[in-house]
């Protein structure tokens, strides 16, 4: 879990970074994979903690 924050802190700092370095037009481009990769981690990062509420919860059908 720690490193998924790492990992989130150091993208985001990467998006705002772009935003201030790069010209212009290439500037908008930045948003077409940051809401790509936001709406895929969120989707996936709901689905762990999911599992580990079955896991917890000791629900059939969570995986060991």
């Amino acid at each position: 879990m720690a490193r998924l924050s790492v990992a989130c802190w150091v993208l985001c700092l990467a998006f705002v970074a772009g935003m201030f370095l790069l010209p212009d037009p290439y500037r908008q481009l930045l948003w077409v994979p940051y809401t790509a990769l936001l709406v895929v981690g969120v989707r996936a990062w709901n689905r762990t903690q999911e599992q580990i509420r079955r896991e917890e919860a000791g629900e059939p059908g969570a995986r060991t």
